[in-house]
C-alpha cells in the first residue's frame, strides 16, 4: 500500500517540473502539525491564468502513474468558494487517503482561506514566486461574520429548539434524531465555538476534541450520542438549558453593533 509521503513526494516532484505551476502546498490537518496515516492529501496549486484544465490533466496523469485511479469527484463549478476543486482515491493507497485538490489561478480574486488562526499555517513543497504565506485573521470582519450568524442562531433556536422533543412524543425515532442533531447539538457547537474557539466558529464538528476544552468536549460527546428515544428525553432538558447558556455568553462576546456602541 502507498503511504501519505509517498502519494506526496510523487505529486511534489512532478508538479515541480511543470513550469504554469507556481506554487503548490499542502493544507488542512498538515497546517496544524496533526496529520496522520488516515489523513487527507489536502493539496493547493497556484497555477499560471488560463492553465487550470491543463493542471489538472497533468496532476491526473501524474497519480495514474503512481497507481490507478479508481474514484473521483469533480466539485460542480462554479463552487462555493470560486476556485476548482477535484478528489480522487488511488487503488493501491488506503480508501481513506484522498487525494483533495483546489486549484487557483494566479489572478483569481476568491477567497484564499490562508488566515492563520483559522488554516494554520501552510505545508510549502514548492513556491515560485514567494506567493504562499498565511496571514492574520482580520478579526473585526471575523466578528462582523459572528455577529450575523449569531442572529440566525438565536432566530432558529427560539422557534426549532422544541422539534426533536415533539417527534420523540411522536414515537418517530428517525425524525427526532434528524431534529436533535439539526436544532440542538448543531446550534450547541456553533455557539460553543463563538465562545471558545471563534476563529473557527464556522467549522462545525471538525476537530472539536482539539478547539474545545476537554471536559466541554466530552459533555457534548455525551449528549450527541443518543441510544434511543428515552436516552434522548432524558438529555433533552439540560441540552436546551445549555444551549440557551452558549448563546448567551456568545452574544455577550459578540453584542449587536447597536448595543457595542452603547445605542
Amino acid at each position: 500500500m502507498l503511504t501519505r509521503r509517498e502519494v506526496v513526494s510523487h505529486l511534489h516532484r512532478d508538479l515541480e517540473a511543470l513550469p504554469f505551476v507556481n506554487a503548490a502546498w499542502i493544507t488542512g490537518s498538515d497546517s496544524f502539525g496533526a496529520a496522520d496515516d488516515r489523513s487527507d492529501v489536502d493539496l493547493c496549486l497556484d497555477v499560471a491564468d488560463g492553465s487550470s484544465d491543463r493542471a489538472f490533466e497533468a496532476l491526473e496523469a501524474s497519480l495514474e502513474r503512481l497507481s490507478p485511479i479508481v474514484a473521483r469527484w469533480h466539485v460542480p463549478e462554479p463552487a462555493w468558494h470560486g476556485h476548482r476543486q477535484r478528489f480522487y482515491r488511488l487503488a493501491d493507497a488506503p480508501e481513506t487517503l484522498l487525494v483533495d485538490v483546489a486549484l487557483k489561478e494566479r489572478s483569481t480574486v476568491a477567497q484564499r482561506f490562508d488566515e492563520r488562526e483559522t488554516h494554520g499555517e501552510p505545508h510549502v513543497l514548492f513556491d515560485r514566486l514567494g506567493i504562499v504565506h498565511a496571514r492574520p485573521l482580520d478579526v473585526a470582519a471575523n466578528d462582523a461574520r459572528i455577529r450575523e450568524r449569531l442572529d440566525q442562531l438565536e432566530s432558529r433556536a427560539a422557534l426549532f429548539t422544541c422539534f426533536a422533543a415533539k417527534e420523540a412524543a411522536r414515537g418517530r425515532a428517525l425524525d427526532a434524531l434528524w431534529a436533535w442533531q439539526a436544532f440542538v447539538i448543531a446550534p450547541l457547537v456553533e455557539a460553543l465555538r463563538i465562545v471558545h474557539c471563534p476563529e473557527r466558529f464556522s467549522f462545525g464538528m471538525r476537530y472539536l476534541h482539539r478547539d474545545l476544552p476537554p471536559p466541554l468536549a466530552a459533555r457534548l460527546q455525551d449528549l450527541a450520542y443518543v441510544r434511543d428515544l428515552a436516552d434522548l428525553r432524558t438529555k433533552e432538558p439540560g441540552a436546551r438549558a445549555w444551549l440557551g447558556e452558549a448563546l448567551a455568553q456568545a452574544r455577550q462576546r459578540h453584542p449587536r453593533e447597536a448595543e457595542a456602541q452603547g445605542g
